[in-house]
């Protein structure tokens, strides 16, 4: 069986020195794969896991010609157009990367990272609703901090203060504990002019906490 000229054309340029730190496992890790290759070329899992091997080292260009080999190997796979597109957007190429997480998407895919880089993208090229909806869609999966931060500051940078403010009040009562979240949450109650709010939510703030004594502060004086 021949290989597809697209995997041909790619042989020769997936032999880069590591140019980062080895992380724990990545060796093993790397070296199953490679074995799991010899047995089966045509394998698509093992190209993925030596690409996200290599992203996790650092190897950027690497990760980005293993990604591109999954995706010459298996092109209607919702997982390699991942892989890709976040490859892509490590080094800063923007249209591949975009286009490829938008093709893991059109293919079932769904994913956290996947969702905020694309969103990411599309604030950079000044598309706030779209960049929104994949910051929502991304918060539909799991309570993360950071996208939930993102979105409260693009929110905000909008003039949607309220907005800003349902959503991190619905992201901190499904991630207890996120003290970014409760923080920027006690802000926005403050700028809305609700400082009853703000001292609910401060009362359980770390005490000696700097940033909380001065929030505390602000809310008194209101």
């Amino acid at each position: 069986m021949r290989r597809p000229l697209a995997i041909t054309a790619l042989t020769g340029a997936l032999i880069l020195p590591c140019q980062a730190h080895a992380h724990p496992g990545a060796p093993h890790e790397w070296a199953e794969a490679t074995r799991a290759m010899a047995e089966d070329p045509f394998a698509v899992q093992p190209r993925l896991s030596r690409a996200s091997v290599a992203r996790r080292e650092g190897r950027r260009l690497t990760a980005y010609f293993e990604a591109r080999w999954a995706r010459a190997l298996a092109p209607h796979d919702a997982a390699p157009h991942r892989a890709l597109g976040l490859a892509a957007l490590d080094l800063g190429w923007r249209a591949e990367g975009l286009a490829a997480l938008s093709a893991f998407f059109a293919a079932g895919g769904e994913d956290l990272e996947a969702r905020v880089a694309r969103a990411r993208i599309r604030w950079a090229e000044h598309q706030p609703e779209a960049a929104l909806e994949d910051l929502d869609r991304a918060l539909a999966l799991t309570p993360d901090p950071t996208a939930t931060l993102l979105r409260a500051e693009w929110q905000r940078a909008q003039g949607r203060l309220p907005e800003a403010a349902a959503g991190l009040a619905d992201v901190l009562t499904r991630a207890q504990g996120a003290l970014p979240v409760r923080r920027a949450l006690v802000e926005a109650y403050l700028d809305l002019k609700q400082p009853e709010l703000a001292r609910a939510l401060l009362d359980a703030a770390p005490p000696e906490d700097p940033t909380w004594k001065a929030l505390r502060a602000r809310a008194a004086a209101r």
